[in-house]
């Protein structure tokens, strides 16, 4: 293996300011427990550079999706590494570390998952922490999803076009995608929706209301946040259920207008590479298909922002990071 070299290409964010600068950092140094890895591809969330956790790092970085190929295993704390040099992998990786917008990163073990078969890097870099997200909200819903009719506010986007997946794998009696635009209703009833509602056509009560017996859900996922979520609350079910990625959904809960004991969850999704597995192994049958908007690489990075920030992507950002 080639010798580490001490700077690398980085994306660093300023923790005050959240500005972003690309310049030669420091590579990171694996502890005992950690993989070195080679980074190929990272992803954009939305919202991330105002999360706490990284930016009480003194160096933030940016990307906690990552596709790579592993360089170097453990050098202790790990008795029989399960990965070993060459393996392509992918992870979400800890908010509590830098994140993976750098050439080289380091990742636990627990974290880290093998790429499915065939998949690019730059597709692979756009599931972990979209696809985690999905399933550990959906696991936190009593009951199950099998014979429920699901709400996806935001379904065309990096996490919706996951909850839609997810919810139609597991059962769901109905999967109806809220976005906005003909090419966004085409993706999501293409992903398995059985329905799709235009909000800039017709607002969510409105649709409901049409066929209130027929149309309300028992389970809203919601990845919007907003008025959205607000307006989410009213079309759940007596005993229903509200997840939300984007905010905690009680601060939404209207005074009126909502059915009895609906509950909700919120929740900070954690990395996870044994349910990450299981997605691998849905995504080599042909069960679920990464969604991808944009590619760019590193250097291009600002212009990959701005359409996480200001775009209404389909699907998720990529970063690239290594030129083939």
């Amino acid at each position: 293996m080639e010798s580490i070299p001490s700077k690398i290409p980085t994306i660093l964010q300023e923790p005050k300011s959240h500005t972003l600068t690309l310049e030669a950092h420091d590579s990171p140094q694996p502890s005992p427990t950690q993989y070195l890895i080679q980074v190929h591809a990272t992803s954009i969330t939305s919202g991330e550079l105002l999360w706490d956790e990284p930016n009480n790092l003194p160096d933030p970085i940016p990307g906690y999706d990552l596709a790579g190929v592993i360089l170097q295993v453990p050098a202790g704390g790990v008795a029989k590494p399960r990965f070993k040099p060459g393996d392509k992998i992918y992870a979400l990786t800890s908010f509590y570390r830098q994140g993976n917008a750098r050439s080289l990163t380091v990742a636990e073990e627990e974290e880290l998952a093998l790429i499915p078969k065939g998949l690019a890097f730059e597709d692979a870099a756009s599931v972990p922490l979209s696809v985690l997200s999905v399933v550990q909200g959906f696991e936190k819903v009593q009951g199950g999803l099998e014979g429920k009719r699901v709400l996806v506010v935001g379904a065309s986007g990096a996490v919706g076009v996951w909850a839609v997946q997810v919810a139609r794998k597991s059962g769901a009696k109905a999967v109806v995608g809220m976005c906005s635009g003909r090419e966004k209703e085409e993706l999501v009833m293409k992903l398995g929706a059985t329905d799709v509602i235009d909000y800039r056509k017709i607002e969510l009560n409105e649709w409901v209301s049409e066929d209130e017996d027929g149309r309300l859900f028992d389970i809203v996922f919601d990845c919007a946040g907003g008025k959205p979520l607000e307006d989410a609350w009213r079309v759940v079910k007596e005993k229903g259920t509200v997840v939300s990625i984007a905010e905690p959904p009680e601060g939404k809960r209207p005074k009126e207008g909502l059915r009895e004991r609906v509950k909700s969850v919120w929740f900070i999704v954690d990395p996870d590479g044994r349910m990450l597995e299981s997605v691998t192994k849905g995504i080599d049958k042909g069960e679920y298909v990464p969604v991808v908007d944009s590619v760019w690489n590193l250097q291009d990075y600002e212009k990959a922002f701005e359409i996480v920030q200001n775009g209404h992507p389909k699907g998720k950002v990529v970063l690239k990071v290594k030129e083939k």
